[in-house]
């Protein structure tokens, strides 16, 4: 299997609440930091994987683009 670099995404997560409750109720998006090895930045999606294998991979992220703030590779 190929190198991918070890990396830490900071992003900004979207936030939802389907519970029952008062209109005045105020949500906020959330920062959010992921890491794992990067598959793929490409200019609309950022993808990272959590486990690599000899032959195989598992866990997938893709972050939309806009809500990325940095990539910090780690070593």
């Amino acid at each position: 299997m190929r190198h991918y670099p070890l990396v830490e995404v900071e992003w900004i997560d979207s936030a939802s609440n389907g519970e029952w409750h008062n209109p005045d109720v105020e949500m906020r998006v959330v920062g959010a930091r992921s890491v794992g090895y990067l598959k793929e930045s490409k200019r609309h999606q950022v993808v990272i994987m959590q486990s690599i294998g000899e032959t195989q991979i598992q866990g997938m992220l893709a972050i939309p683009r806009t809500c990325v703030k940095k990539i910090r590779k780690l070593k």
